[in-house]
């Protein structure tokens, strides 16, 4: 009995220990798979939008800011992954662990469209088992929609340039920012990326056209301008963009290129188009360059295709006086003013060019067609004054500088011919009036002061004539006729004083002049200065030698003043040029008869013989000088 009570209990002993060993190996199995030697890493299972990624240590998923994302599962060589965790910087990746989310939700706001990546660490304590990488940037698509949600254009257009910073070959950014900047009116960003772009697809036209219109719309001249060249380089038959290109060339200054251009469409053109605009500027620049044949065959052709343009008349009408055929030139002109009723200064350059034809009459009546439209045209009054003048209708032609002067009183011209019209036609008052109104501003003009003078004379004004003589002779110190009248005026009035002075002037200017010095002589003696007078008359002796009148007046004057030597020695002087001279023969006689007596009374009966001699000499024949002489010779012989 004994022995059967003892098995139980080994048995349940045995129990117990197998038990504790297996919990024991369990132990040791659980704590050697928990606390592996070499714990690893081996793959993170995550989910993006529901979809399942496996990613290995070190690698990195690509996500889009929009992107749900939940780490399923981590694996590594630890059971249980005990005391596994995860860690990153700038990021909750725990929360990925628990839920599903954007990631988004987990990035700083003002960084969600940084290009951001995470390192995800798995660790096991303090050791690093591994990492995996989220790289998180926004898509192109991402770019264009927050794009589109921003209302500011200026907030849109800072986030697509950012956009285009980190995705610098993506087009559709590009193509944005152009719309963009187009939209803000920033031609100079749209212009450079449209450059670029059509730089990268130089055939695409719709980049061309973009870019034209845009350089358009900043008015870049230059822009316009390569633009339409690579376009009209592209479509070399297409005489719209042709014509564009020329006028683009043409206001550029480039009239050399431009011509080309221009002749280029329009052999581009068949006859059933519309030639004549082109064939205009054509014209226009083959005039402006010089090449006055070429642009009046232009401007012909277009003639033929527009009669009804005046303007191409009158275009035509310059071009061949430039080209030295006057008779052309009105002939177009001509036909432009019938076309033109209202065209004044057309008939103006008409009369001139009759004018110088030298037909006067044709000349007057465009004039006076300009004036019936245009009644205070001085161009054309002064144009027709000359016309009238050189057909001598001295009536008219006064007419109309009296109107010309009602418009423009300061013409001193106008003045002047009126006041030489007025003094012609005896109209001396009036005349004069005008002269004065002249030479208030054109003192210098002699002619027209000799001309004052004149009308002063005919009317009698003796002062005003005198006080313009003077003036005359004030530029003019030589001329004897004026001191003529001014010596017949003052001498008149007896103003000798005045005289002395204006007559020594004259001398001055006039040295001897016998006129001038009679004058004078005659004023002093008129003065009682008949010193001065016979000083003056012996001077003028000196150039005038043989001058008997005045050898008689200063005989005469010497006499007056007991003289007599020098009156008889000038009365000698006469007889010597003309002994027969009587005046002075019988003065000489008077002087020597008076000196002989008073001689012979005084008893110088020698000195008064010899003086009754000199008469005898003088005057044979003189009885009282004969007797008296023989009486004195018979008395003194005895002595």
């Amino acid at each position: 009995m004994a022995r059967l009570s003892g098995r139980p209990r080994r048995r349940r002993s045995l129990a117990w220990i197998l038990v504790f060993l297996a919990i024991g190996a369990g132990l040791l199995w659980l704590w050697k798979a928990t606390h592996p030697a070499h714990p690893r890493f081996h793959a993170m299972l995550v989910s993006r939008n529901g979809d399942p990624i496996r990613l290995l240590n070190g690698e990195s998923l690509p996500l889009r800011p929009e992107d749900r994302v939940h780490i399923e599962e981590i694996f590594t060589n630890i059971a249980f992954n005990y005391g596994v965790r995860v860690f990153c910087t700038g990021l909750d990746a725990n929360a990925l662990l628990f839920e599903e989310m954007a990631i988004r939700r987990l990035l700083p706001r003002e960084s969600v469209f940084d290009h951001n990546s995470y390192r995800i660490e798995i660790k096991r304590g303090g050791t690093l088992l591994g990492h995996v990488s989220l790289a998180v940037a926004p898509s192109v698509e991402d770019w264009l929609a927050r794009a589109d949600r921003i209302i500011d254009r200026e907030k849109r257009l800072q986030l697509l340039n950012r956009a285009l910073e980190l995705h610098p070959g993506e087009e559709r950014i590009r193509d944005r920012i152009i719309e963009e900047s187009v939209a803000l009116e920033r031609w100079g960003e749209a212009t450079d990326l449209l450059e670029a772009k059509a730089e990268r697809t130089p055939e695409d036209e719709q980049v061309l056209q973009e870019l034209l219109d845009a350089y358009e719309a900043a008015g870049d001249r230059s822009g316009v301008l390569s633009t339409l060249e690579r376009l009209a380089a592209l479509n070399p038959d297409d005489p719209v963009l042709g014509y564009r290109l020329a006028q683009k060339l043409e206001e550029a200054g480039r009239d050399r290129q431009a011509l080309e251009e221009y002749e280029r469409v329009l052999g581009l053109l068949d006859e059933n188009q519309d030639r004549a605009v082109l064939l205009k500027t054509l014209g226009y620049l083959h005039s402006q360059a010089g090449n006055i044949r070429a642009a009046i065959e232009r401007y012909s052709e277009a003639l033929e295709l527009d009669r009804d343009d005046v303007n191409l008349y009158y275009n035509l009408a310059s071009l061949y006086d430039q080209a030295g055929n006057p008779e052309k030139a009105d002939q177009y002109l001509k036909q432009a003013v019938s076309m033109e009723s209202g065209d004044t200064d057309a008939r103006l350059r008409l009369a001139q060019n009759a004018v110088e034809r030298g037909d006067l009459q044709e000349a007057r009546t465009y004039l006076e067609e300009v004036l019936a439209r245009k009644p205070e045209s001085l161009e054309a009054m002064l144009l027709l004054a000359n016309v009238l003048d050189r057909l001598g209708h001295r009536k008219q032609l006064k007419a109309l500088y009296r109107k010309i002067l009602a418009l423009n009183p300061g013409n001193d011209t106008l003045v002047y011919n009126l006041a030489v019209l007025e003094y012609e036609s005896e109209e001396y008052a009036s005349s004069a009036n005008h002269l004065e109104d002249y030479l208030r501003s054109k003192p210098g003009d002699v002619t027209a002061r000799e001309l004052l003078f004149d009308a002063y004379v005919k009317l009698e004004q003796w002062e005003k004539a005198y006080q313009t003589a003077l003036a005359l002779l004030d530029r003019a110190p030589n001329n004897l006729d004026y001191y003529t009248f001014i010596f017949d005026v003052l001498s008149r009035q007896e103003r000798w004083d005045e005289l002395v002075p204006l007559l020594k002037k004259g001398l001055r200017a006039n040295p001897g002049n016998p006129t001038l010095t009679d004058y004078l002589i005659l004023v002093y003696l008129e003065t009682d200065r008949e010193d001065n007078a016979m000083e003056l008359m012996s001077r003028a002796l000196e150039s005038r030698p043989k001058d008997i009148e005045l050898m008689l007046r200063l005989a005469e004057l010497a006499d007056r003043q007991g003289e007599t030597d020098r009156a008889l020695s000038t009365y000698r002087r006469v007889l010597e040029i003309q002994p027969d001279h009587a005046r002075a023969r019988e003065a000489a006689v008077r002087l020597l008869l008076q000196r002989a007596r008073s001689r012979e009374a005084a008893g110088e009966l020698k000195a008064a013989m010899e003086t009754y001699k000199e008469i005898m000499e003088v005057a044979p024949g003189t009885e009282e000088a004969e007797e008296a002489y023989l009486r004195l010779r018979l008395e003194t012989v005895g002595e």
